[in-house]
């Protein structure tokens, strides 16, 4: 596999089933490499596995643009290393859905209702749906997502779009554990680190995607989301959850845990939903340690997809800035931006350290703030709640958001 050599083209990185296979620095650009003679060296399909395979290759442009072609084949057993490769490629240039504004978070079972709050009104785009992995994969590779669809299709009869976030990780008692019960075995290292309660019931817990196979089986649960949702034009785009591991403790069953293992498991992950989705937004929700912030969110961009914080609250005196604000101004029109109104924010609404119009002006406005593409919102479910006065204010800015199409992706 090769890409057509030009002078707009700065270097191609070939993926073979979301690992980094090739990097080509100039033309011509092959999977493989070059030979000496300037043709393209053969692949050798015998050192993959029979079945079926992707191959995608990430163009970055001299004017900073990326484009991804992706192929897929299918090794059969026998094969000898001379044997064809049969490729049918599926270009992404067509574009991706792109809808930016302003949509309300719904948490658990509120999907359907809180599509309720928002029908009729045009300054909001849609819902933010959460759902927990084990939910959705109850035995080995065996998955149910009618709960998705039913709220898929509702969005879709009120003219909204829907995102999904697709969590492995809970604060949450009622939602443990963190991965399917299948993999709370010796084959996946337990599966999850927790933080117990006093009573010895698990508190909160993380899926363990430092390791490879927790990994494998969050990319294979990405590629049937991405089979089932991708094509659907309401299916605006899928987030993650946020990497940040405060409220676990990740070292009681460490199971090979160190920083840049869990780093390359969430860049699996990462392209592993860039491939899964290329006509839906993809968003990676960050806000801890600088340190593994300065190779995520560069990946992230080089990929094609976008990046997300939860807890959007502006900076205050006495009060910790989540780290992954100071990033988002230097990516501001090059790749998608999105943030979370989340439950955090409560309290500062409730004193008067913050208000409303603080939040959104900050998410949106301020050009040292974030300058999202896609803000978040959580609505409160009682009348006096004051974030449920969120929706006269955005009708009030009747909608204003960031609608830019980012340099990192071609956008529908």
């Amino acid at each position: 596999m090769f890409t057509n050599s030009t002078a707009a083209v700065k270097s191609v990185q070939f993926y073979l089933d979301n690992g980094l296979k090739q990097t080509e620095g100039a033309g011509p650009y092959d999977f493989a490499g070059t030979a000496a003679n300037g043709t393209a060296n053969p692949f050798d399909t015998n050192t993959i596995a029979t079945g079926g395979h992707t191959i995608k290759a990430v163009v970055t442009l001299t004017s900073g643009a990326i484009e991804t072609v992706t192929g897929t084949f299918t090794r059969s057993a026998p094969v000898t290393a001379s044997a064809p490769v049969s490729v049918s490629t599926t270009s992404t240039n067509s574009g991706k859905k792109w809808n930016p504004g302003h949509y309300v978070i719904a948490y658990e079972d509120a999907g359907v209702a809180n599509l309720d709050k928002i029908n009729g009104d045009p300054y909001f785009k849609g819902i933010n749906a959460w759902h927990y992995w084990r939910e959705v994969e109850g035995g080995k590779g065996v998955y149910n997502f009618n709960e998705i669809a039913t709220e898929l299709a509702k969005a879709k009869s009120m003219g909204k779009q829907y995102w999904l976030t697709m969590m492995f990780k809970t604060f949450a008692t009622r939602h443990t554990p963190c991965v399917p019960n299948y993999m709370l075995t010796a084959e996946y290292q337990g599966g999850q680190s927790v933080r117990y309660n006093s009573d010895g019931s698990v508190r909160s817990c993380v899926a363990k995607v430092w390791v490879p196979a927790v990994q494998a089986r969050l990319n294979a649960l990405y590629s049937a989301l991405g089979q089932r949702f991708d094509a659907d034009s309401n299916f605006e785009g899928i987030a993650t959850s946020e990497n940040s591991l405060s409220g676990v403790d990740v070292m009681t069953n460490p199971s090979g845990y160190t920083l840049q293992n869990y780093t390359n498991g969430l860049k699996s992950g990462m392209a592993a939903l860039a491939s899964a989705f290329p006509r839906s937004q993809v968003s990676v929700t960050v806000n801890w340690v600088k340190a593994q912030l300065d190779q995520l969110i560069p990946y992230a961009h080089s990929l094609g997809i976008g990046i997300g914080c939860p807890d959007l609250i502006p900076p205050l005196s006495g009060t910790t800035t989540i780290e992954s604000y100071a990033y988002y101004p230097s990516y501001y029109g090059k790749m998608p931006l999105a943030a979370n109104v989340e439950l955090g924010v409560k309290p500062f609404l409730q004193s008067g350290r913050l208000s409303l119009t603080d939040l959104f002006n900050y998410g949106v406005v301020n050009p040292r703030g974030l300058l999202a593409n896609y803000v978040f919102w959580t609505i409160g479910q009682q009348a006096n709640d004051p974030i449920w006065n969120v929706k006269p204010l955005v009708d009030g800015r009747k909608g204003f958001i960031n609608s830019a199409c980012p340099l990192n992706t071609r956008c529908q």
